[in-house]
């Protein structure tokens, strides 16, 4: 599980079971019933390391391969390493889902993790995009370009970005395609 997720279950569990006050264990034990009613688990089976094959979904390429490296991650396996088995429905294949065999921890772990990178790679995804276009100059000249405020952090980030992108032009291409048929 993940350190910090398995960190906070311990200290609720600790807390619900006898360490604080009255109020501090009510508290603790609603928090920790909803942290397992989220990801749909009970107190015992997170302590349990007997594993049960587990469905899980993605969206797209890209959150697929977070997926895949989550669970590489949690595991403690190369990905080439686990067994992944594909889902079928109606006799015909789901490609955007597998199966694999964990512990309820571990299930708990991934789709936590999965959530979080995934949401983190959209962000990090509309941000590239957008040095990508500003790179690349890609916008009509007519429509000028609108002055973003951005900290001096931000700027850096920018820019730094910037500078690992290619430098490739357009007018480099057709240049090279010429001196290639040439």
């Amino acid at each position: 599980m993940n350190e910090k997720i398995e960190e906070l279950a311990k200290k609720l569990q600790r807390l619900a079971d006898g360490q604080g006050n009255a109020n501090e264990k009510i508290n603790a034990k609603r928090k920790l019933e909803e942290l397992c009613k989220k990801y749909g688990f009970t107190t015992e089976s997170l302590r349990s390391d007997k594993t049960y094959f587990q469905i899980l979904k993605w969206k797209d390429e890209d959150n697929k391969y977070i997926l895949l490296q989550v669970i590489s991650q949690v595991i403690n396996k190369r990905i080439k390493d686990i067994d992944f088995y594909n889902i079928r429905k109606n006799n015909r294949l789901v490609k955007t889902q597998l199966g694999v065999y964990l512990t309820d921890s571990q299930y708990m772990e991934i789709l936590y993790l999965h959530s979080f990178y995934g949401s983190l790679w959209n962000k990090e995804r509309k941000f590239l995009f957008n040095v990508f276009i500003n790179k690349h100059y890609i916008f009509a000249e007519c429509q000028p370009v609108e002055y973003i405020q951005r900290t001096p952090e931000e700027e850096m980030r920018v820019r730094s970005a910037s500078r690992a992108m290619q430098d490739a032009t357009l007018h480099k291409a057709i240049t090279q395609k010429v001196k290639e048929e040439k």
